[in-house]
């Protein structure tokens, strides 16, 4: 049936008639049956783009304009799906047509089925509502999706054709628009119950917080904001110039606050980020700057606006801790410092003295002490008949208030009585002193300390200075100690010392110095000296000697600048054997007035070190020791080298205590002396105390045979009969074998008389024939602490054959067995030493 895509109807009737040209013939029915296909996709209008949903609304249409049909009228649709992006868990549909259908919900997707054909379905979907679970959705946009899914039909006899599924979606744009219907919550307490904070101002204290580090904010609608557009109003009740409010400047700049004075509000705008809100408010400060805060407690109150609602109200609530302030006396700066001339007669203190106190109308005490300046600080003046504090009134009751004198020169006022009572009878305080007594220039303070019960006042001050009387400076080498002076050390050889330990200089009535002098008052050493360090000043003149050190400004300098001088300078030795004992240094200083101080004194004992004897046997000789000859049998031979004026060369400097000496024992070849002498000093003493010498060598070295002694009582250069007479010997052995031999004197113990017996000591062996060919004499001085580098003698043994042979004739030994042929000449054995049996023909 060419023209038309979809027949209304199933079934076709045709009549078919036959004409001839001139009849027509009956009518011959033929039914056609119409096979309707199911080709075509149904069409979607959902009449909208968007919808609009406003919070807490009643349930609304979701697509009342929506539009559907199908060409293939007589086919049903399969289903109509919603779905929605991003997931909705609180979206509500509810589908309230009568007409048959079903309506399911699953994985996200809302489904119509079985409501028949498009227009049926269309129906239902336009009586579909759609609501919320909840007021404040987090999400404010969704797209909705709706798919019409239409299935092929089934296929019919004799037709090979299938058809698919036709699924045709549209989509629109679904706004849930909020309304601002939730005032925000403060909490002031964050994590702690309630609401509300309190806390404790106490007076003239710094600025206090005032709500919790925990403090929250709560905001009920669009939590999705990044910034709010808060207004919080702080509020202080009562209210008073001295309230005030301030927050952290460090607060975030995206907060803007303003204080009015006038109504104690602190005013906090954004738009901001709650973090920064928050942040503001936990560093907001109050603090009350009365010196007497109003009594009562202070309220607090916080109130936050976001653009349509206002919060309940969240109260912090300051109790106020009130301190007793001290009483005050209030000196007049002209009478703060008098002058008082000697002989001047009594002087009034403070005649127009005020006393106030904050918060009491009474005083109970008032103290006044007569003090006088020492080292830069004050002590109590006791009292004295020449000179004290007094009053009229002194010894009565004026008011209620006694007037009485108390120890160490105090003034003492004491009963309860009003702050004007107190403040008329101190106008009336004296300062008395007896003008024929002497003056000193020191400085006098009168305190005042006033008690209202339960505090005393601020020390106020009048100052007494003494004219017309100059005061010479004070030199204090150790102002940490009683006294003025000091002991110090120097060390032989030691680095160069400073001469006060912490030096200052106190001038009562000046403040500038014209000349200075340090000087050593008994040098003992030609090398010490002090030591100025090369510190100067433009002004002054520095001369400077060895011992002494004299400062002259050229103007008037300040005492400071002196002190800095006089502080660098030191006391040092050269000398390498200084002269033991005290030296005496004094510092001297003289004011611009003609004031000079007394000395003060630094005691510096010089230490010495003790050092080694040094003891040379042979002057000259490169290495240790000397050497000579013993000729056995021969005289007794010195163990130093002797002095020979003829073979000494005079480029050899020898020491001023070597003694020269010119005997010569036999055999006494000198075996490499230099004919220099020897020498034997100590460095720092002028005693030693003992010469000990070991023998060694020779396998038998013996006390009786071997001889170290002095000569004396002999013919030629003998020892002085001083050295003799004092001498004690003493011998032994060591625990090695060794043979010592120990010379002490019992009286004289000088480096000369030891020298002298150097020089007369001497070896022999009492044996004609000694053992050996050399002894070693090792020699050592001792001053009783420290003991000499061993010097050593060598001692050549020399033998003489000056013995004939002995023969013993009646020597017997045994010949040795000979066996075999004897040959003539030939030697058989040994029978003594070098002696030798032959075979000898007797008989020819």
């Amino acid at each position: 049936m060419p023209g038309a895509d979809e027949p209304d109807s199933y079934t076709r009737s045709l009549s078919l008639y036959v004409f001839d040209g001139t009849d027509v013939s009956d009518s011959c029915q033929i039914t056609v049956n119409v096979v309707l296909k199911n080709d075509n996709p149904p069409e979607l209008d959902l009449g909208q783009d968007t919808l609009n949903y406003t919070e807490e609304s009643p349930a609304i249409l979701f697509l009342s304009d929506v539009s559907l049909s199908d060409k293939d009228l007589n086919f049903p649709l399969d289903r109509v799906d919603i779905s929605v992006t991003p997931t909705c868990e609180d979206c509500v549909f509810v589908s309230a047509s009568s007409l048959p259908h079903n309506f399911t919900y699953a994985n996200n997707i809302w489904s119509v089925w079985n409501a028949g054909s498009a227009y049926a379905f269309q129906q239902v979907l336009r009586e579909i509502w759609i609501s919320f679970d909840t007021p404040e959705l987090s999400q404010t946009a969704f797209t909705f999706e709706i798919s019409v899914f239409d299935s092929a039909d089934t296929p019919v006899t004799n037709c090979t054709t299938v058809f698919g599924s036709f699924i045709v979606t549209e989509t629109f744009q679904f706004y849930f628009i909020h309304v601002n219907d939730i005032a925000p919550v403060l909490d002031l307490n964050g994590n702690s119950p309630g609401n509300s904070f309190a806390t404790v101002f106490i007076e003239e204290s710094d600025p206090i917080e005032i709500v919790s580090s925990q403090l929250t904010i709560t905001e009920g609608d669009l939590p999705q904001r990044i910034h709010y557009n808060y207004k919080i109003d702080i509020s202080v009740e009562p209210c008073s110039p001295e309230e005030e409010l301030s927050t952290d400047p460090s607060a975030p700049a995206s907060t803007h606050r303003w204080y009015n004075t006038t109504t104690c509000t602190l005013v906090i705008t954004g738009p901001a980020s709650l973090m920064d809100f928050k942040y503001t408010l936990v560093n907001t400060r109050y603090r009350n700057t009365a010196d007497e805060p109003q009594a009562g407690p202070r309220n607090v109150t916080f109130r936050v606006f976001d653009d349509d609602l206002i919060s309940e109200p969240a109260t912090t609530n300051i109790s106020i801790l009130f301190v007793n302030d001290p009483p005050r006396i209030i000196i007049n700066d002209t009478q703060s410092s008098l002058i008082y001339s000697e002989g001047s007669g009594d002087l009034i203190l403070s005649p127009t003295a005020l006393v106030e106190d904050d918060d009491n109308a009474n005083l109970v005490q008032l103290t006044l002490r007569l003090t006088l300046q020492e080292n830069s600080s004050y002590v109590p003046l006791l009292f004295s008949n020449s000179e004290y504090l007094t009053h009229p009134q002194l010894g009565q009751t004026v008011n209620g208030v006694t007037v009485e004198s108390g120890s160490n020169g105090t003034l003492l006022f004491s009963g309860v009585a009003s702050l004007l009572g107190y403040q008329t009878l101190l106008r009336s305080v004296v300062y008395f002193r007896d003008g024929e007594i002497p003056m000193n220039s020191t400085e006098r303070r009168v305190e005042f300390i006033a008690s209202d019960g339960t505090d005393l006042s601020e020390v106020s001050t009048v100052r007494i200075i003494p004219a017309g009387v100059n005061d010479a400076p004070i030199i204090d080498l150790d102002p940490s100690g009683p006294n003025t002076f000091l002991f110090l050390v120097f060390q032989e050889r030691g680095d160069p010392i400073n001469l006060h330990n912490g030096l200052m200089i106190y001038d009562l009535d000046d403040v500038n110095l014209c000349s200075a002098l340090v000087e050593i008052t008994d040098p003992l050493d030609a090398e010490e000296r002090l030591i100025d360090n090369g510190i100067g000043d433009d002004f002054i003149n520095i001369d400077i000697s060895p011992t002494r050190i004299e400062l002259t400004a050229i103007t008037p300098r300040p005492i400071a600048i002196f002190e800095n001088i006089i502080r660098m300078i030191q006391y040092g030795n050269d000398n390498a054997q200084p002269t033991g004992g005290f030296r005496v240094i004094r510092f001297s200083a003289t004011d611009c007035n003609g004031g000079v101080s007394d000395y003060a004194t630094a005691y510096v004992e010089v230490l010495v070190n003790n050092e080694s004897p040094v003891l040379d046997l042979d002057v000259g000789v490169s290495g240790v020791g000397f050497t000579t000859d013993y000729v056995e049998g021969g005289d007794c031979v010195r163990i130093a080298s002797h002095f020979d004026p003829n073979a000494a060369d005079s480029g050899i400097g020898v020491s001023d205590i070597v003694i020269p000496l010119s005997f010569i024992g036999e055999g006494e070849a000198g075996g490499g002396s230099s004919a220099l002498g020897f020498s034997l000093e100590d460095p720092d003493s002028s005693n030693l105390d003992h010469i000990r010498i070991e023998v060694t060598l020779g396998s038998s070295v013996d006390i009786n045979s071997d001889i170290v002694r002095a000569r004396c009582s002999e013919v030629n250069d003998s020892c002085s009969q001083e050295v003799c007479d004092e001498l004690n010997i003493t011998t032994g052995y060591t625990a090695g074998g060794i043979l010592v031999y120990e010379f002490r004197f019992s009286h004289n113990h000088s480096v000369e008389h030891f020298s002298e017996l150097v020089g007369c000591l001497c070896y022999e062996s009492t044996l004609n024939e000694p053992d050996g060919t050399q002894r070693i004499l090792t020699t050592t001085v001792s001053d009783g602490d420290l003991h000499s580098h061993p010097e050593t003698t060598t001692i050549n043994i020399l033998h003489f054959n000056d013995n004939p042979p002995v023969f013993d004739r009646n020597y017997t030994f045994n010949v040795p067995e000979i066996s075999g042929p004897v040959r003539e000449g030939v030697a058989y054995g040994t029978l003594l030493d070098g002696v030798f049996i032959r075979a000898t023909d007797l008989d020819g």
